[in-house]
């Protein structure tokens, strides 16, 4: 495949590469406790070097095209979902080939409700320890006026952010982008088994003959491909994001995914 338009990857610090420059010898790496991330001590220098060993760069490198990866380290899926919509403000669908989605953590979203014929929106991530804000008591008081247990709130949640990647991916599925999903947690997986649209559209992360739903399974039952258990170190650094070894293994499920997806486009053209 030669593909001169861009692969838009969206996520958070996992697709950001956060914690690559610490595989590279430049000078003046610094090491935060617990791997923490401090951005004013990663330099240039440390963020080009990471940038060209994220997964983003070996997949667009593979189908010899480039990406476009966010600035910003970090970020919640509602931010993601505002990232896409501002994009295609300034730019045309038909710049873009494949669409990556690496979803987060879904409290990192804020929830919308509507109590007493009132819209709010609401930062809960951390529920049941919230953070304060001006709508918290009313949110507690929807959740009781509404019997919802934790559990009820935390699964309205998460088919709201759900459905709101969905419809995005709807949209641009019918401009002719091929959209794929790629998940840090499994906080989405019910929902996706359940929908053939996003289910398609899945990418799981094989390892040894073995599939893995998302990144943390793949560093839960792999310790040694997360930063801070890499025996590449001689000592741990604290970092819990995909290591060098993972990134590669990442970009080959993607990869994989896409090439099918090729493989069967030809099969209808013939």
């Amino acid at each position: 495949m030669d593909n001169s338009n861009a692969f838009l990857f969206i996520g958070d610090s996992f697709t950001w590469g956060q914690g690559l420059y610490f595989y590279s010898d430049l000078s003046n790496q610094k090491y935060p406790p617990k791997g923490n991330y401090i951005d004013s001590e990663v330099n240039e220098l440390h963020r080009k070097f990471k940038d060209s060993k994220r997964f983003a760069r070996l997949v667009a490198s593979h189908f010899n095209t480039f990406e476009v990866v966010k600035d910003i380290n970090g970020g919640s899926d509602s931010k993601s979902l505002e990232y896409i919509d501002n994009f295609f403000k300034k730019f045309s669908y038909n710049d873009v080939s494949v669409l990556i989605f690496q979803s987060t953590y879904f409290a990192r979203s804020p929830f919308k409700f509507t109590f007493q014929d009132k819209t709010y929106s609401v930062d809960v991530e951390g529920y049941p320890n919230f953070r304060i804000g001006p709508d918290t008591e009313i949110f507690i008081s929807w959740c009781k006026e509404n019997q919802l247990s934790f559990e009820d709130y935390t699964y309205l949640h998460r088919k709201q952010i759900f459905d709101e990647i969905r419809d995005t991916f709807i949209a641009l599925d019918n401009e002719g982008i091929n959209v794929k999903f790629i998940c840090w947690t499994n906080d989405y997986f019910n929902f996706i088994k359940e929908d053939a649209f996003m289910g398609g559209r899945f990418i799981k992360i094989n390892h040894k003959g073995e599939e893995y739903n998302s990144f943390f399974d793949l560093m839960f039952f792999n310790k040694e491909l997360s930063i801070m258990n890499d025996p590449y170190f001689d000592f741990s650094r604290g970092d819990g994001h995909l290591s060098l070894e993972a990134h590669k293994i990442v970009a080959n499920s993607i990869i994989n995914s896409i090439e099918k997806d090729l493989i069967e486009k030809n099969k209808k053209l013939i």
